[in-house]
């Protein structure tokens, strides 16, 4: 039995093609946070123990999940009201924490991290990648980025 012959298939075929989905690249700051552990530095000197996790980290973090990610990085307060959770180049933290990223490899993934405050002078440091936080560090006295 002979195959009928069709349309060819280029006459189906748009001339020019257009993104089924297309997104906005600020829609992450309108997206809760979500927290990874997979880059966590367990055997630096800005390591976490069980009694920070349970007493400070987990419950601030827990905090932050009810929020976008606009809303944590505007929000203000501290010594000069900046803000309180933003981006700080590798280049700008205090030489300990640019050598330890050096033996993390880190320098080749981004050229930033991102300082998440937990309280007080309490940080966490992470690698933002969209909606994600890839936690790194604990620095309970801000050493990571000296305050001047």
């Amino acid at each position: 039995m002979p195959r009928r012959k069709g349309r060819p298939k280029a006459a189906l075929c748009p001339l020019e093609k257009e993104a089924r989905i297309r997104s906005d690249p600020e829609s992450f700051n309108k997206e809760s946070p979500v927290w990874q552990f997979q880059r966590a530095d367990y055997h630096g000197p800005w390591r976490l123990s069980c009694a920070d996790w349970w007493g400070v980290v987990a419950p601030r973090l827990a905090s932050y999940e009810g929020m976008t990610w606009q809303n944590i990085i505007e929000a203000a307060g501290g010594r000069r009201r900046g803000s309180n959770n933003h981006p700080i180049a590798i280049s700008d933290l205090c030489r300990e924490a640019q050598v330890r990223c050096q033996e993390l490899g880190l320098h080749e993934l981004t050229d930033e991290l991102f300082s998440l405050r937990l309280a007080g002078n309490v940080r966490l440091w992470g690698i933002r990648q969209g909606r994600i936080l890839q936690l790194i560090w604990y620095d309970p006295r801000h050493e990571v980025y000296p305050l001047n």
